[in-house]
């Protein structure tokens, strides 16, 4: 039911969504589901649909309607499958697909780098991007900027090695970024 309540991106998902045999009047009472009009039911708190359609993703792959994100609890999941299961194929799509001036594909990848394990092998190429995004200075500030962001947000232990390295660079916007970078981590 969780994986059809994201792909369906209404909020609520019918009573027929329900596997037979599920207790929805205890989920009901335990605050887990709530019943709305119509028999129709939505998870209380969206974090646990997100997370139980994640759980769904890693047995039976993942779905092409939550990874196109746009929804903040299609995100979430993603964050959660990534944590769960190899999110590669997501993350390699992601960069290709958005190349473009604002990097959202990278960016977008970034987000699932705190979930994921550190020996994921997609993560090297995220921070790789990250990292060249940070100290090229022809690209915008505000880029660059998210760039830190997401480096810290990653708490990957070598974005303070990189932070530090770029406290001498010569542009003085790299300097700056690197020292906010080394504030937030």
């Amino acid at each position: 039911a969780a994986l059809g309540w994201l792909e369906g991106r209404a909020g609520v998902f019918s009573e027929q969504a329900i596997r037979r045999g599920t207790p929805t009047s205890d989920l009901v009472e335990a605050g887990i589901l709530t019943q709305r009009d119509g028999g129709n039911y939505s998870f209380s708190q969206p974090a646990v649909g997100a997370y139980l359609a994640a759980r769904a993703m890693a047995a039976s792959g993942p779905s092409e309607a939550v990874v196109r994100g746009g929804w903040p609890p299609a995100e979430a999941a993603v964050g959660f499958f990534a944590a769960l299961s190899d999110a590669g194929p997501i993350v390699q799509r992601w960069m290709e697909a958005g190349r473009d001036a604002l990097e959202t594909g990278t960016l977008d990848a970034a987000r699932l780098l705190r979930y994921a394990s550190r020996k994921a092998a997609w993560r090297q190429t995220v921070l790789r991007a990250l990292a060249q995004i940070l100290q090229s200075h022809q690209r915008p500030y505000g880029l660059r900027l998210r760039a830190v962001d997401a480096l810290v947000q990653a708490a990957e232990p070598t974005a303070a090695i990189l932070f530090r390295r770029l406290l001498t660079a010569e542009a003085a916007s790299t300097r700056l970024l690197s020292a906010v970078g080394l504030g937030g981590l």
